[in-house]
């Protein structure tokens, strides 16, 4: 993605200007999405995990550090990937639609990776893999979420001078209320993550239908028809 020498088309809000327009994107510049940040987060949890399994399935010793870390990228993806595809369906998508902006870039294949893929490929891993999330892992969605918002916020005065999302701007009236919003969505998603996690060896009848039904209610692979 860094390397592709075409730029990424995003619709971002200057800062000073006010200005919400088109921006190409290029380089590591591409990485300032927080859906960037979600892919970097999902492909860190099937590298760490991969490697638990090959340990596990060639009979080698698994170290502690490594099962720790595979368990709080899990946990930390499952959580990123979980609010941005319910942000891109029901805030980006909608938004754009109410301004007139074209949505074809919104539904090119790597996009899919970024806003739908990673929830879905979690989720099945979540349901038929041997992971188990604790519930003290629910801080790790806040903590991503906010580092998030403080690095969006140096990026917008010292970096680039844009907001990659005009929704995280803190300035407006109503801000502090938008982000707790998001907030909670972080918290429920990833709430019905750890539920999942917790009872699909009891009930997998009952965790498949929740994951199932929160995975269809979250991603959107085709362009809405607009009437």
């Amino acid at each position: 993605m860094v390397l592709n020498p075409a730029p990424g088309i995003m619709v971002v809000l200057f800062r000073e200007s006010l200005e919400v327009r088109e921006h190409p994107s290029r380089g590591l510049e591409k990485l300032g999405t927080f859906s960037s940040w979600t892919l970097i987060l999902f492909g860190s949890s099937m590298l760490s995990n991969g490697l638990i399994s090959i340990a596990v399935a060639t009979d080698t010793e698994v170290p502690g550090w490594l099962v720790k870390s595979g368990v709080s990228l899990f946990a930390a993806g499952f959580g990123s990937a979980a609010m941005t595809a319910l942000i891109v369906r029901h805030i980006i998508i909608p938004s754009m639609i109410q301004n007139g902006e074209n949505l074809e870039h919104m539904f090119k294949p790597h996009e899919h990776v970024m806003h739908n893929l990673a929830l879905v490929l979690l989720a099945i891993d979540l349901l038929l893999g041997g992971m188990v999330v604790p519930w003290t892992m629910i801080s790790l969605s806040l903590i991503v979420g906010a580092v998030y918002l403080i690095f969006a916020e140096f990026w917008a005065i010292w970096g680039r001078g844009y907001y990659v999302y005009e929704f995280i701007d803190p300035r407006p009236r109503l801000a502090p209320l938008f982000l707790l919003g998001l907030m909670g969505v972080c918290l429920v998603s990833f709430c019905i993550g750890i539920a999942v996690s917790e009872i699909k060896s009891s009930y997998p009848l009952l965790a498949s239908f929740l994951l199932i039904i929160f995975v269809s209610l979250s991603v959107r692979f085709r362009e809405p028809s607009i009437i």
